[in-house]
């Protein structure tokens, strides 16, 4: 798993690099082999951060759409954080997986990660990514 993270995050196949995410935390066996294979030290940080804030998280096993992780493969898992959240009240770590759940940029302050998830669900339109590439990204290139 190790190797297809690393290549996921190099190449920016953010679908497959979040499905592997949630496949390396969701025990502690993933976790130890993707900790300890060689490409592990490749790992960026911004990929590290991800990772490690999802590390000893536990989801629920029967989700809305199915079973967990298996449903992760076309990305339908409920959400850990409902939209309208007081995002203030949690830490750094539960603010970059709710970035993460929500494709948005997990880079950046307490308060950019913050502004970023309370922009996200304004009332006029939510600003979800249709494509592999997390929205904060997309419109910092245009």
């Amino acid at each position: 798993a190790a190797r297809y993270l690393y290549q996921a995050d190099k190449h920016g196949l953010m679908t497959l690099r979040r499905a592997l995410i949630h496949f390396a935390a969701f025990d502690s066996g993933n976790m130890d082999a993707v900790t300890g294979a060689d490409e592990y030290a490749l790992f960026s940080a911004g990929l590290l951060r991800d990772l490690f804030a999802h590390r000893g998280f536990k989801r629920t096993l029967n989700q809305k759409y199915g079973k967990f992780p298996l449903m992760l493969q076309w990305g339908q898992t409920a959400y850990e954080f409902e939209d309208g959240t007081a995002w203030e009240n949690f830490t750094a770590d539960s603010l970059r997986r709710a970035c993460f759940e929500r494709n948005l940029a997990t880079s950046g302050t307490f308060a950019e990660l913050v502004s970023r998830l309370s922009s996200s669900s304004t009332p006029n339109g939510s600003q979800q990514s249709n494509g592999d590439e997390p929205l904060a990204k997309r419109q910092r290139s245009s």
